[in-house]
């Protein structure tokens, strides 16, 4: 079975983002990186001091269990998310389950 996201819920083309993969949800652990539409993945910049500068690559489907808009110089934690930034995640997730009810 393939699964087809619908284009209106994804980030745009080279958006940043913050997202959670999932095995990390639990521990409420957010990430940053650059959405590429056309892949369909996140690209994490990570610097390790032992490998240096490397490029981690996230399936949007497969990997990432949420994402939020981010800016990259105020990354967000997910307990420092504002009570308008609840409202607005509240009301796309409203949206998003009107589209899936059948008519």
């Amino acid at each position: 079975m393939e699964i087809n996201p619908d284009p209106d819920c994804l980030p745009a083309d080279k958006q940043f983002i913050q997202f959670q993969i999932s095995v990390e949800e639990l521990y409420g652990k957010w990430r940053n990186g650059y959405y590429n539409a056309i892949e369909q993945a996140v690209y994490e910049q990570v610097n390790d001091d032992v490998n240096g500068e490397s490029v981690i690559i996230h399936c949007i489907m497969a990997d990432v269990v949420r994402w939020l808009p981010g800016d990259e110089n105020q990354p967000v934690h997910w307990r420092n998310i504002t009570a308008g930034e609840l409202e607005l995640v509240a009301a796309w997730s409203r949206l998003h389950n009107k589209k899936k009810t059948p008519n």
